[in-house]
């Protein structure tokens, strides 16, 4: 099968390592897919054109980010259509973006299968960005027309998939839930995770982690709540990995708060690198998620035999059996986090087995390889129900 898949990520976006190795995986299954990037972001910020521009964005985007989005829509059509007709792939994967709506006409036009992938719905821009301006229901909209006109959609979770079916009236058959993967290559138990500890002063200490940004939703105000917690606890240490926004103010509390000294900040680490310093944890931290989502950090801590302590979403209960992958608290409860991670830090055994039973989880289910596989079976029943339309349309015609 050839895929043309269209995504809307910008270069700085952790998100990438997602289509990356989801492509790598498809190619491994032995078929053919073309990755293409619609974000028209200029990345050359040193320019007095794009220092003009940025100046203006900081002071437009709360009133115009979202008009800015819904325009970009022509151009992504122009753009798209190209690809399309150069290619000739056989199903056309979006990745939805807010307010992009471009496949839907593009499939149309060209006349190939379209399948959706949809991370999450756009509702999220309400719950999560108020520094913007919103445009009243279009972004529902155009979500609700894009899904109903394509044939088939990929979502990251059974949750996800009734919120989909039940919005915008659609089958639940037409619509697969399918979590996010892990390289279980790179990530397994068996990654040293020494150097890491060596480097950042951490042996002998017993290390609670958490990689990923660390904007609003994903709870900072629970994950400052537990590192205060240990305050005086000397025999464990905080590894806390990643970069962005959402980080800036942290480090300041952080610094402000005299705690620097017991938790270790190495910023953004370059993903292939990113093994070794979840092995260099003992526990693994998720302080907060959302009704929708699968954590791509949370698959990628239970991959490398790490133990999660996550909120009790359904996502998360889709993929960590309580008690056994992992233990889920009540979200938003501070009380229960500590307690699920005191827990666990003053049981090796127990940690050790949970770790193992959280890497076989994902070598037996969640491995990028397992995603492509659902991915591809989508596709393929898009394109069958997609040339079925076709010939009944011309026998009708012949009629």
């Amino acid at each position: 099968m050839k895929i043309a898949y269209f995504h809307y990520l910008h270069g700085q976006d952790t998100a990438l390592h997602h289509v990356h190795q989801f492509a790598d995986a498809v190619r491994s299954l032995g078929h053919t897919i073309s990755v293409h990037a619609m974000n028209l972001a200029p990345t050359d910020n040193g320019s007095i054109r794009n220092q003009v521009r940025n100046t203006l964005k900081r002071r437009l985007s709360p009133y115009l980010h979202e008009l800015k989005e819904l325009c970009w829509n022509p151009r992504y059509i122009i753009r798209e259509l190209d690809i399309v007709r150069q290619e000739q792939p056989d199903v056309i994967l979006s990745r939805t973006h807010f307010l992009t709506a471009s496949c839907l006409a593009v499939a149309k036009r060209s006349g190939k299968p379209l399948v959706l992938e949809m991370n999450a719905p756009a509702c999220e821009s309400v719950m999560y960005f108020d520094e913007y301006l919103h445009l009243p229901l279009v972004g529902e909209f155009l979500e609700r027309l894009t899904a109903q006109g394509a044939g088939e959609v990929i979502v990251v979770s059974e949750a996800l998939r009734r919120y989909v079916a039940s919005r915008y009236k659609l089958p639940l058959e037409k619509i697969s839930a399918n979590p996010n993967g892990a390289d279980n290559a790179r990530f397994h138990p068996n990654v040293d995770g020494s150097k890491v500890r060596q480097q950042f002063g951490l042996q002998g200490k017993k290390v609670i982690g958490f990689v990923g940004s660390l904007y609003r939703w994903h709870g900072p105000d629970l994950l400052r709540n537990v590192i205060d917690h240990f305050r005086k606890d000397h025999g464990v240490a905080f590894l806390l990995v990643g970069d962005g926004h959402g980080w800036e103010k942290f480090r300041e509390l952080i610094a402000s708060d005299g705690l620097r000294e017991r938790v270790s900040l190495p910023g953004q680490v370059p993903h292939d690198s990113l093994p070794e310093y979840i092995a260099a944890m003992d526990v693994a931290l998720l302080p907060e998620s959302n009704f929708y989502g699968s954590p791509l950090k949370v698959i990628e801590y239970m991959a490398t035999g790490i133990p999660t302590v996550a909120p009790r979403y359904g996502p998360l209960e889709e993929i960590i059996e309580h008690g056994r992958e992992g233990l889920l608290f009540p979200p938003r409860n501070v009380k229960a986090a500590l307690h699920s991670i005191t827990g666990l830090l003053a049981n090796a055994e127990m940690r050790q087995q949970m770790g193992l039973a959280a890497a076989c989880k994902v070598t037996q289910s969640l491995t990028w390889r397992h995603n492509a596989e659902q991915v591809i079976a989508a596709c393929q029943r898009a394109l069958k129900q997609h040339k079925s339309r076709w010939l009944h349309r011309d026998s009708a015609g012949a009629v």
